[in-house]
């Protein structure tokens, strides 16, 4: 599947870009920058933004041979000053800071403004800024307080924009985000029916006539991990287990219940083990100890329950979250 990648920096809008990537017609799937490698099936990449400083020691950094790349990359705050820096500019840290709505200056040639008015409200919250290009690229959009608010290759191939398009405070973010993607493709055809016909096919392949087992947490991605395998395999072919801690949110597990009772689907086991974790958890007040306790007690009932199932039938175990 094409696809254009998010590299998360550690930005709060991180999975904001994804979605509007996604509303926009194009697939777009979340990386963290120590495991991204470039394949086939990217057509472009975006750098988010990160509170971190570019030039700080430990700061987040992207193994891209960016000389050789091919694909076309738009670096969004902390992505855009690292982005500047991987091609040769300047970062600097100073008294140049800004955050909430700022007016830019924007040269109305350039490719993610183009057919947009030359002064534009756009969403800020940085501290460092980019304070010299490389001779490569070009200056696209300045504010009062920063000359170099947005910049773009000579060969329209790599983008930076310091404020946050992805933010509706940002005006017209929305069509600067597309415009960045019509760089990258002319193909707009990807929609979550789509996906979720994808997924449900590859549970299929994945399975290769086994059946499965899920522990479902209570969370959104287990619940819809575990929808999906049914509606892949059918009601007979999933199991899951359920095991309620004592720490759910009010009715949660019985709400589990009722809904996949209204499904058809009864192959669901709840396991009541409140009292065994407020037992093992009593006088125990150190934040690190009560995970290691929780984790442990969850690990041994599943594997206890996962044994007994396994003693009837071969299955295969889903992975339901994130």
């Amino acid at each position: 599947m094409k696809k254009i990648a998010i590299i998360d920096f550690g930005g709060q809008y991180t999975h904001l870009i994804a979605r509007r990537i996604r509303n926009l017609g194009v697939y777009s799937e979340i990386y963290h920058p120590e495991e991204f490698a470039v394949n086939d099936e990217i057509i472009g990449i975006i750098f988010s933004g990160g509170p971190q400083s570019v030039n700080a020691n430990d700061a987040y950094r992207i193994n891209i041979d960016i000389k050789t790349i091919t694909i076309p990359i738009l670096g969004i705050c902390y992505g855009h000053q690292i982005l500047a820096s991987m091609l040769g500019g300047k970062i600097e840290s100073g008294e140049n800071k800004e955050y909430g709505f700022t007016n830019i200056l924007c040269d109305e040639d350039s490719l993610l403004f183009s057919g947009l008015e030359s002064k534009q409200s756009v969403w800020m919250s940085h501290g460092d800024h980019v304070s010299e290009l490389p001779k490569s690229c070009r200056i696209t959009a300045s504010s009062d307080t920063i000359k170099i608010a947005s910049y773009e290759s000579h060969d329209q191939k790599f983008f930076g924009v310091q404020f946050h398009p992805e933010v509706t405070h940002t005006t017209n973010g929305l069509k600067m985000l597309d415009k960045f993607i019509s760089v990258c493709t002319q193909d707009r055809n990807w929609n979550p029916q789509n996906f979720k016909d994808t997924l449900i096919q590859q549970i299929k392949d994945e399975a290769k006539g086994r059946k499965l087992v899920l522990l479902l947490s209570g969370g959104v991605d287990s619940l819809v991990a575990l929808e999906l395998c049914i509606q892949a395999l059918g009601n007979e072919n999933v199991h899951s287990i359920h095991i309620d801690t004592g720490f759910m949110r009010q009715n949660e597990s019985l709400e589990i219940m009722e809904h996949f009772d209204k499904l058809g689907f009864r192959n669901i086991k709840i396991i009541d083990a409140e009292e065994l974790y407020l037992k093992e958890l009593n006088g125990v007040v150190e934040p690190e100890a009560k995970r290691l306790i929780i984790g442990k007690l969850f690990v041994d009932i599943a594997n206890k329950e996962l044994a007994e199932l396994e003693e009837h039938e071969e299955l295969m175990l889903v992975q339901g979250t994130i």
